[in-house]
């Protein structure tokens, strides 16, 4: 069970507005949680893309996407017996559950006291990331729906259960909860292992992965990794499915929903991680209330729950009935009204495990129970709960049964006031409660190494909180206040080290040496369709990048275990879990809908540059950037064991990616690339590791002959009737790539009986889109190209020189740009000068970089000239002087992918450069500030 529990709500009934009594305790665990772990801000937010969405809603469908139900919502579907996913989620709308008003009624606690009408805490939040982990933490403790009283919430789609009997785990006995006539009443049932119901299996300590079979928990840690896969990579369609624009849509809102339910999971696993920092849940200390329900305990029995609950919230108001009155006189006793103080939430260091399972318990590798380092370990060994007090239970050895231990020393405690007696000095009693994951952290209420564990006095009874088995020893309220100051801190740490673990596996991605991850020959025919996608005339694919070439490594960081000096390599690969090691790329993008093959649904400026920027023609009113994301998914790569390093031992592996049964459109704008792991990850047989990198969008490059013009002594002339000076046809080509050594063929045209490039007018023309590097300090994309042509051939030899680029930018900052309005959102105008690096915060930023336009040709960033030269002085720029634009459309021709198969050097000439006349190719960049 939990801190905050149902217990009252059974017994006491309270407005729907007010708040229940121990949830919001949850509530406030997780937020803390949730603001030290690496979750809340950091790199591992750009990892996952959180940087780009709407901080108050990031995982909200948008509008003009289709949704199921909520816009806000979160999924609750069967899970596959053994693994995965086995419901399609788009089948029953049921699954699609809403946030409620029940959670954000608890959300206004989560930032400590406050009054149950305010908006403080997440209340006026209640999507954002943080509250998708509370929104878990609070669900966690659902009734059943009939029993919930006027605190009404969404039912359970698969029929409500007792949630809260599966909350307990005894790190001594291996067991959970035990009750008369079994868990949920059903006789000689057994109720589940917290440990098994938080991670979704029938036996967390099997050295084998063993989901649990039909498990009615749909929110395990199991099923947040599921739904984080997800949310990575799900698609539903083939790209030349007929519904496969409708599928895109429809599917970039469900990777949102799978977002939303991945983290609600996640809290719901940590609430059952902070349950074992409450001494009742290990200790297998009941504590139901009574009324309809069998075998009810007292109000001492559910004292500490509600004491703390008072303490997070400030109000009385939330405890009712009896506690109410309880309370109340506790309050209204001066000197003991710093008992109801705030918890503090501490410093205590977030600890790391090598498994999930360790943060609970470390019984399985640590034989010893005073050695052991989990948190169930921790409460279980170090403090009573009120129906394990000395004289009570047998069952546990620590804290001792036996009060004349010599480790027990008498101290004051706190000073309580009572009617007719005046006020009183209460005497604890103290003894070591050890902590092998922190030892020297220093503790609330600790005398020389001690803490108090009992209150001992002749009037305990008067606390009701007394001990009809052993009234001179008690659970005081200063008791219960010093042993909350202590849990409550670790909660927050574990919960912060259990999201921390989650998210661990990290890939780090690099660019090729090359500088560049993805070519394709824009000559290949093709078209666009009625909904802005191209498509290849051949085979009606999706007209695009095929393979992707990046260098991957496993920078997931070695765990050193929390209280021991054991190092845990975080491995990738192998078979041991329930499903062989396996990475795929991803490719995240929007679209630019108003794409054409002839360039002209691109932004264009034309040279020399005169500062007037054309808009695109014929584009839709959607604009020239698609609302929402879209993926691209590969095959996937097996990963074997020893493929990657871990650690320092580490280092970047070359990989290439096939897209070929998705390809990266084209017309991809805001593109990111991903690499996602999934696998045996270090001591987990099924886990996830994620890197991210935010490449250029694809540029576009390209090449003309120019020869029917020529550069003589740094002028242009008509090669037209000129002596000795002829037009000529390209044979072959090369279009390379590269730094250095590593200088490599993207693309070659060498097709046997016909040229590379026609003789001009038309013009012949080649025309390639490149996915560059973002660029680095010391290195750009290096281009160049090398022509030859058909005899006779000038005699000397000449090398091309080679440009550098920094890549494209067509990309905003944010996911939505500009402010929604319905329908749809109003995207903002894209800028006419782009930075370097899009900026991160609140402002919409929308770069989009034009091509150039040169002699009437749409090129690309890169557009460049093959010309002929008779001397050594400077050549003019193809746009200066005289030059007419071609009066004919150009000719492109196909040429062969090198990049897509095997890398080929680049020579610095073609075979065949020689004689008379150099030949060069131009290769200017026209840098443009934009």
């Amino acid at each position: 069970m939990k801190w905050m529990r149902r217990i009252f709500i059974s017994c006491l009934m309270v407005p729907a507005a007010a708040a229940a009594y121990e949830i919001e305790t949850h509530a406030w665990i997780m937020h803390q949680g949730y603001l030290r772990s690496d979750l809340a801000s950091g790199e591992l937010r750009t990892r996952l893309g959180f940087d780009r969405l709407v901080e108050q809603q990031p995982f909200q469908v948008f509008y003009e996407l289709p949704s199921i139900g909520s816009r806000d919502a979160y999924l609750d579907v069967v899970p596959d017996p053994l693994f995965g996913q086995s419901s399609d989620a788009y089948l029953n709308p049921i699954y699609h559950r809403p946030p409620t008003p029940y959670e954000r009624q608890r959300f206004v606690y989560t930032s400590g006291p406050a009054d149950p009408n305010s908006t403080n805490g997440l209340f006026l939040t209640p999507h954002t990331v943080g509250a998708a982990l509370v929104r878990g933490a609070v669900r966690e403790d659902d009734l059943l729906h009939d029993e919930a009283g006027q605190e009404l919430r969404d039912a359970d789609p698969h029929g409500d259960i007792f949630r809260v009997f599966n909350h307990f785990y005894d790190p001594i006995n291996d067991r959970g909860l035990t009750i008369p006539l079994g868990c949920n009443f059903v006789l000689s049932q057994p109720c589940y292992k917290s440990v098994d119901w938080a991670l979704g299996t029938t036996d967390a300590f099997s050295t084998n992965f063993s989901p649990m079979q039909n498990r009615r928990n749909h929110f395990s840690w199991n099923d947040a990794r599921e739904h984080l896969w997800q949310a990575l990579t799900f698609k539903s369609a083939a790209t030349n499915s007929a519904q496969y624009a409708v599928a895109q849509a429809r599917d970039s809102g469900l990777r949102r929903v799978y977002w939303n339910s991945s983290l609600k999971s996640i809290g719901h696993t940590v609430h059952l991680l902070q349950d074992t920092a409450q001494p009742q849940h290990t200790r297998n200390d009941r504590h139901n209330p009574p009324g309809n329900h069998p075998f009810g305990t007292d109000e001492n029995r559910r004292m500490m729950e509600a004491f703390a609950n008072l303490r997070v919230t400030g109000n009385l108001a939330t405890t009712g009935g009896d506690f109410h009155r309880i309370f109340r006189n506790m309050v209204n006793a001066q000197p003991a009204a710093g008992l109801t103080s705030p918890p503090a939430a501490g410093n205590y260091p977030v600890p790391k495990f090598s498994t999930p399972l360790k943060f609970f318990t470390t019984r399985s590798s640590d034989l010893s129970v005073e050695a052991r380092r989990g948190l169930a370990d921790y409460s279980n060994r170090g403090y009573y709960s009120d129906g394990t007090k000395p004289g009570q239970s047998d069952d546990y050895d620590f804290p001792p049964q036996d009060l004349t231990d010599p480790g027990f020393t008498l101290g004051y405690g706190a000073t309580v006031v009572q009617p007719g007696y005046g006020t009183l000095q209460r005497m604890n009693l103290y003894h070591e409660v050890p902590d092998l994951v922190a030892p020297t952290h220093p503790d609330a209420c600790e005398i020389n190494g001690k803490l108090p564990v009992l209150s001992v006095s002749a009037l305990s009874d008067f606390q009701a909180v007394s001990s009809a088995a052993l009234p001179m020893s008690s659970l005081s309220f200063d008791t219960y206040k010093c042993n909350q100051d202590n849990l409550l801190p670790r909660a927050i740490a574990y919960s912060a080290g259990l999201v921390n673990h989650f998210f661990r596996g990290t890939l780090e991605i690099q660019a090729p040496p090359q500088r560049v991850l993805a070519v394709v020959d824009q000559g290949v025919a093709h078209s666009v369709d009625s909904n802005g996608y191209p498509r290849r005339t051949d085979n009606n694919e999706i007209f695009g990048f095929e393979k992707l070439r990046l260098r991957v490594k496993n920078s997931t960081s070695d765990i050193l275990e929390s209280g021991t000096q054991n190092t845990y390599s975080q491995t990738i690969g192998g078979s041991n879990g329930p499903s062989s090691g396996r990475m795929v790329a991803i490719a995240r993008y929007h679209r630019n809908p108003c794409y054409q093959p002839d360039m002209s649904g691109e932004r264009r400026v034309t040279m020399p540059l005169n500062g007037t920027l054309q808009p695109p023609v014929n584009c839709p009113t959607t604009g020239s950037r698609t609302h929402y994301d879209e993926i691209s998914v590969s095959a996937a790569v097996s990963v074997a064991p020893g493929d990657f390093g871990t650690g320092s031992g580490a280092s970047f592996k070359d990989m290439m990616f096939d897209f070929t049964a998705d390809p990266i459109p084209v017309n991809a704008t805001d593109l990111f690339i991903q690499v996602v792991y999934r696998g045996p990850l270090g001591e987990e047989a099924d886990g996830i590791a994620l890197g991210t990198y935010d490449a250029r969008e694809p540029m576009f490059v390209s090449f003309w002959n120019n020869t029917d013009y020529y550069n003589q002594n740094g002028a242009w002339a008509s090669a037209v009737g000129s002596t000795g000076v002829y037009r000529k046809a390209v044979k072959n080509f090369q279009f390379c790539a590269g730094v250095g050594a590593d200088r490599t063929v993207l693309i070659q045209y060498n097709s046997l009986g016909s040229p590379a490039m026609s003789f001009p007018e038309p013009a012949g023309y080649m025309r390639f889109a490149v996915i560059p590097a973002k660029p680095v300090a010391s290195e750009n994309v290096i281009l160049r190209g090398n022509p030859s042509f058909f005899d006779p051939q000038p005699p000397i030899v000449y090398e091309p020189p080679a440009i550098g680029v920094s890549g494209t930018i067509n990309q905003a900052n944010k996911e939505r740009i500009g402010l929604a309005t319905a329908p749809y959102p109003l995207a903002s105008a894209p800028l006419a000068s782009c930075p370097t690096t899009p900026p991160s915060n609140s402002e919409f930023i929308w770069c989009v970089e034009p091509i150039l336009v040169r002699r009437g040709l749409a090129g690309g960033k890169v557009a460049q000239p093959i010309y002929l030269t008779n001397s050594v002085a400077p050549s003019p720029v193809p746009d200066a002087g005289s030059l007419p634009a071609f009066a004919l459309p150009p000719v492109q021709n196909v040429a062969s992918n090198y990049w897509n198969t095997s890398l080929t050097p680049c020579p610095l000439l073609l075979t065949g450069w020689t004689v008379n006349l150099e030949e060069i190719l131009g290769l200017e960049e026209q840098l443009l500030s934009l």
